[in-house]
């Protein structure tokens, strides 16, 4: 990439990300060399060969513009758009073309792409001109699209976190405003009449951790919004009741019904009520729904806790047995929870040893020991994920980059689960050669690597260490996977995530200062990836230490 010193001009936050996608080396090579990214306020993340290869790093880029030829090999330009405009919505596009290729060009502006820049010629004003166009539409739709947002939200946050606040201090068990229960169950108080019964419902994204992986991490909230209006709308069609923000992904729905309603009226509201939400979810998101059901409970505070306690347990049924609608009575006869201190050791034993072996027959041989375990005492999902995914990470069996975790630590069924981790298990250990040791690294990687440790307090980005060692950040991406065996990004949160351990040992500093120190934004941010990593949270991580 030119480094012509020059500020970019971008006017609008970060400068804009992009990837190259061409067979052609020459062509991606004019690009990056010849094009003044930095004046355009756009820095080149990555280039790729055909679409196929583009699909790849997408998710690990993020790109924000993806500049694409048309007429590539093993996935032309046409069929990755239209691929990534289904899983990446929010990527824009501008085409590369030859003179003969005008009429494809002009299918990809059907496609809703920005522009098209001419190959042959290429001429570098003409192109700096369309990106220039390209990413001022760009940065339009964030402004639109940020007004937009920001306008729903401050309508709906103080009641989102409202109810929030009160499904917290609900299943908690600490003290519960009033006020605000009237508020949120109106039914309660009307005089006359017989007072309807509530019934709690958790409801889930399949597969959650997945779905929100597609997705930048700022549009999150937008997406739980979303959904969470859907809820509230359908639930008021079918009965009265509210909603409940839980968790990204997760959701309680209280139902007001009949005192007097049986069992098969209540199941059939509750069904009806799932059909509604998970098709709408299906239409518009590709995502799947379960319920997990709590019983009927007459309307007061104690109760309201206790199905909803219910309802979230029930909800672990579905990984042992699969199913789109779990009432608790049935959650009771499918998650026994039967495993002592005892077993858990002996199986914490046979997996080490398992998964420590370079020979891939005896890790599938821990992973069977793992799934006959989980069979035969049925132990609470969450605890079984975590468990195994902690012994996983202490073994270091296999070298798992951020992304391998989501399927691991996901709320699929116990198939789904332990196929996810026959895919890590059947991954031969690293080489030696690959794992590199300190001299025998390329030495602008060696250079990069001491940066990175002396900074990690800082802001560590691809383009600022790329400038250190004076490389094009895309070769150096590249490099730095060939001689270290991680991506940059993840390399970078596991050091991060060592460091941490190592104050946290010394317990020379709080949790939050902690954060600050070796380069989080934020404390939460920090805890969630601590624990993805581990598999516990900083304080138990500390806790363990004692142990």
């Amino acid at each position: 990439m030119s480094a012509d010193g020059k500020a970019g001009t971008a006017g609008d936050g970060d400068a804009l990300k992009v990837m190259l996608v061409d067979d052609e080396y020459m062509v991606l090579d004019t690009l990056v060399s010849t094009v003044r990214w930095r004046v355009l306020g756009m820095e080149v993340v990555a280039t790729a060969i055909n679409g196929r290869h583009a699909l790849e790093k997408c998710a690990l880029h993020k790109p924000d513009l993806i500049v694409t030829d048309l007429t590539m090999p093993v996935m032309d330009g046409l069929e990755l758009m239209a691929t990534l405009r289904r899983d990446f919505p929010g990527v824009r596009f501008a085409v590369l073309t030859a003179h003969q290729e005008f009429a494809y060009a002009k299918r990809a502006v059907d496609m809703n792409a920005l522009g098209y820049l001419l190959k042959t010629p290429m001429n570098a004003e003409e192109i700096e001109t369309t990106l220039r166009s390209c990413g001022e539409a760009i940065r339009a739709e964030r402004r639109l699209h940020s007004r937009a947002r920001f306008a729903e939200q401050m309508m709906e946050q103080i009641k989102w976190d409202i109810r929030r606040r009160l499904l917290d201090d609900l299943l908690r068990g600490t003290h519960v405003d009033g006020m605000a229960l009237a508020e949120l169950f109106p039914w309660q108080g009307r005089p006359g009449g017989e007072r309807p019964a509530v019934v709690a419902v958790y409801a889930t994204l399949l597969q959650r951790g997945q779905f929100y992986a597609r997705y930048p991490e700022a549009d999150w909230p937008l997406l739980d919004y979303a959904m969470l209006q859907a809820a509230g709308e359908m639930l008021q069609e079918l009965t009265e009741g509210a909603v409940l923000p839980y968790r990204s992904g997760e959701t309680m729905l209280v139902l007001a019904v009949p005192a007097h309603a049986g069992e098969a009226q209540r199941a059939s509201l509750v069904q009806q009520l799932h059909g509604r939400l998970a098709a709408w979810l299906q239409r518009y998101f590709g995502v799947a729904l379960a319920f997990g059901v709590g019983s009927a409970r007459t309307p007061d505070i104690a109760a309201l806790r206790a199905t909803l306690q219910e309802a979230i347990a029930a909800a672990d049924a579905a990984f042992y047995e699969p199913a789109a609608v779990t009432p608790y009575i049935d959650g009771l006869t499918k998650v026994w929870d039967r495993a002592g201190p005892r077993d858990w050791a002996v199986l914490e034993a046979e997996l080490r040893a398992a998964w420590r072996s370079p020979a891939v027959e005896e890790r599938l041989g821990g992973l069977r020991a793992l799934a006959a375990f989980a069979r035969s005492f049925r132990p609470r999902p969450r605890e079984l994920r975590r468990q195994a995914a902690m012994w996983l990470e202490e073994t270091a069996a296999v070298p798992l980059a951020r992304g391998d975790w989501v399927p691991l630590e996901d709320n699929s069924s116990l198939e789904q689960w332990l196929a996810a981790l026959e895919a890590q298990l059947v991954r031969l250990p690293r080489p030696p050669a690959a794992a590199g040791a300190a001299g025998e690294r390329h030495p602008d990687i060696r250079k990069a690597i001491a940066f990175i440790l002396q900074h990690l307090g800082e802001n560590v980005t691809l383009s600022r260490v790329a400038e250190h060692v004076h490389m094009n950040p895309s070769y150096l991406s590249h490099l730095f996977k060939e001689e270290t065996g991680e991506n940059f990004l993840d390399f970078v949160t596991l050091q991060r995530i060592e460091q941490a351990k190592r104050y946290l040992a010394a317990g020379s500093c709080k949790n939050y200062e902690l954060a600050e120190k070796i380069g989080f934004v934020s404390y939460p941010h920090f805890c969630t990836v601590f624990k993805k990593v581990t598999g516990l949270t900083p304080n138990e991580y500390k806790r363990s230490l004692l142990e």
